[in-house]
C-alpha cells in the first residue's frame, strides 16, 4: 500500500498564532512499507473572499412572449472579490539527483517552520464573506498520484490598545435631552447621562463597567434606559459594498416613573468571547468590522432619545504587550 496517512501536526495545540509568528510543526508519514518519493512539500497561504447575490434570486421569462416554452433570463447578479494575502511554499524533503527520496516504513517525523506576515487580519467567517488560512501538503511519488493533506489554522491579527489613540478614549459619554410638548404646554426636560467608566478599547470577553443617570420630569409615563452592542460588517469589493448590522446583546435599566431620576451603575456590559476584533486586527480591504454602543431612553407615545458611543475591540489590551500576550496563549 505504501503511504498510510499523512498529516500536519502543530507544535501548539490550539492551533491560533498571532500574525508575524513562525509556526512550528512536524509533517507525519506512516507507511506500511517503504515508499519513494520525489519531494515532499508545504504551502501557507491566506485569503478572504466575499461573495452576495443582488436581484431576487430568481429566473423570469421573457414578458414579451407569453408561450410556456420560451427561454427564461436570470435576474439574479452575483457580486464577489477576493484578496490574497500571501502564498508561501516550504521544501521539506526534495530529490537532488537520479534517485528518489526513501521514506521507511512505519512513522516519520518531519519538522517544519513557516512564518506568517504581519498585519494580515483575523481568520473570519461572516454571512457574506470569510477570511481564511491554511497549510496544505503534498508528497510527490514517481509513478503513483500525489498525495495530499490540508490542515486549517487561526490567525489573531494584532491590535495593541496600548498604540491605538481611539481605543484610550478616557471615560467615553453620551447624554441626550429634551421637552416634550402637548398641544400648547411644554413638559420638564427628559433625558440621560451615560458613561463607561474605563477606556473605549476593549477585548473580547471583557466586563464593562458602566454608570448611566435617566431622570423624567416630562408629562410621559415611565421610561426605560436600554443598551445595545451592535455589530457592522461591511463586505466590499471594487463596485459595491454591503452592510450587515447585528445587534450582539441588549441590556435594560430601571423603569423612570414621571417625575423621578434613576442611577443604573451595578451592571456590566459582558462583551462575547468570540468577537471579532474591530477592523480584524489587519491590513485587509474587502472586510471590516466595527462596534459601537447603542444608548437609547424608550419614551412611551414620542419619539426615543438616543446616542452612539464608539468600543474599540482589539487582541492585545491596555497595559500589557504583544509578547506577554502571545505568551498567555502557549499556557
Amino acid at each position: 500500500m505504501g503511504i498510510e496517512s499523512f498529516e500536519i501536526v502543530f507544535e501548539r495545540k490550539s492551533k491560533i498564532y498571532f500574525s508575524g509568528e513562525k509556526i512550528l510543526g512536524h509533517a507525519v508519514v506512516v507507511a506500511d512499507q517503504q515508499e519513494n518519493i520525489e519531494e515532499l512539500g508545504l504551502r501557507l497561504w491566506g485569503k478572504a473572499n466575499v461573495s452576495w447575490i443582488e436581484g431576487n434570486g430568481k429566473s423570469e421569462k421573457n414578458p414579451s412572449v407569453n408561450d410556456e416554452s420560451n427561454p427564461v433570463k436570470a435576474t439574479a447578479n452575483i457580486i464577489s472579490e477576493e484578496e490574497s494575502y500571501f502564498d508561501r511554499r516550504l521544501t521539506v524533503l526534495e530529490k537532488t539527483g537520479p534517485e528518489d527520496i526513501v521514506i521507511p516504513s512505519g512513522r516519520n517525523t518531519y519538522q517544519f517552520e513557516l512564518s506568517l506576515p504581519s498585519g494580515i487580519p483575523s481568520t473570519f467567517e461572516g454571512e457574506y464573506g470569510h477570511v481564511a488560512y491554511n497549510i496544505e501538503g503534498f508528497i510527490k511519488r514517481s509513478g503513483n498520484p500525489d498525495v495530499e493533506t490540508t490542515c486549517p489554522l487561526i490567525v489573531s491579527g494584532i491590535l495593541d490598545l496600548n498604540n491605538s489613540h481611539e481605543a484610550q478614549v478616557d471615560r467615553p459619554e453620551v447624554a441626550s435631552e429634551k421637552h416634550l410638548c402637548c398641544l400648547c404646554c411644554k413638559s420638564g426636560p427628559i433625558g440621560f447621562h451615560f458613561r463607561i467608566l474605563g477606556k473605549s478599547g476593549w477585548i473580547a470577553g471583557d466586563k464593562i463597567p458602566f454608570s448611566a443617570e435617566t431622570y423624567n420630569m416630562s408629562s410621559a409615563g415611565a421610561v426605560c434606559l436600554t443598551l445595545r452592542l451592535m455589530q457592522i460588517t461591511t463586505y466590499s469589493t471594487k463596485e459595491k459594498s454591503k452592510d450587515v448590522t447585528q445587534e450582539l446583546l441588549k441590556m435594560k435599566g430601571p423603569s423612570i416613573s414621571r417625575g423621578g431620576t434613576g442611577l443604573w451603575n451595578n451592571e456590566n456590559i459582558e462583551l462575547p468571547h468570540d468577537l471579532p476584533p474591530t477592523k480584524l486586527a489587519g491590513r485587509g480591504q474587502i472586510i471590516n468590522v466595527g462596534y459601537h454602543l447603542d444608548v437609547v431612553l424608550e419614551i412611551p407615545r414620542g419619539s426615543n432619545l438616543s446616542a452612539q458611543i464608539p468600543l474599540i475591540i482589539g487582541t492585545v489590551p491596555l497595559g500589557l504587550t504583544v509578547d506577554e500576550v502571545v505568551k498567555e496563549e502557549l499556557n
